[in-house]
């Protein structure tokens, strides 16, 4: 499933380095404390929308919610490896299929890397390394997304692809 994905290539395109993970674990604490609560809001958010309410209300939210527990926790672990991004992979994957529109995943991650932000800025204002926190927090945040949406690209383009007639020499004999 990831055999096409080069996290070296997206690692120095994101500029994810030791830097990153430093600043990541500075955080990290933090989210610890709070990632109940940012899930928490997240999905309230969501099923305020017509859009949430369709794709979430049948669902058992308290699997939903310890599943986002566990990636998030994940991602910010900074273990970014090939289970990582094949449980990414399949994250994008099943969204995908479930009829997740981009723009609604989109708009997820934005909910939640702006909680983000808001808790990196009350917990370290006064402290110097908050934009490199808050550049860290975007890399990571980045690369995930990346990772989600490229299984609805290459999800999409070998649905197109099977559309696509054949590219071949027809022979017509008189």
């Amino acid at each position: 499933m990831d055999g096409h994905i080069d996290l070296t290539r997206r690692f120095r395109l994101l500029g994810i380095d030791a830097d990153t993970e430093i600043h990541i674990n500075l955080f990290k604490p933090i989210l610890l404390r709070h990632v109940d609560t940012l899930i928490e809001a997240f999905y309230q958010h969501l099923l305020k929308t017509n859009d949430g309410n369709r794709l979430l209300g049948q669902s058992d939210m308290g699997a939903l919610h310890a599943r986002q527990r566990i990636h998030w926790l994940r991602l910010f672990s900074c273990d970014l490896d090939p289970d990582y991004v094949r449980a990414a992979l399949h994250i994008g994957d099943v969204h995908y299929q479930s009829g997740v529109a981009p723009y609604i995943y989109i708009a997820g991650y934005s909910f939640v890397r702006s909680k983000l932000t808001r808790l990196a800025c009350a917990h370290f204002q006064e402290d110097a390394r908050l934009a490199d926190i808050l550049v860290a927090i975007t890399k990571l945040t980045s690369l995930d997304m990346d990772l989600a949406l490229s299984a609805y690209t290459r999800d999409a383009w070998a649905h197109a692809k099977m559309q696509r007639p054949a590219k071949h020499k027809t022979v017509v004999q008189i």
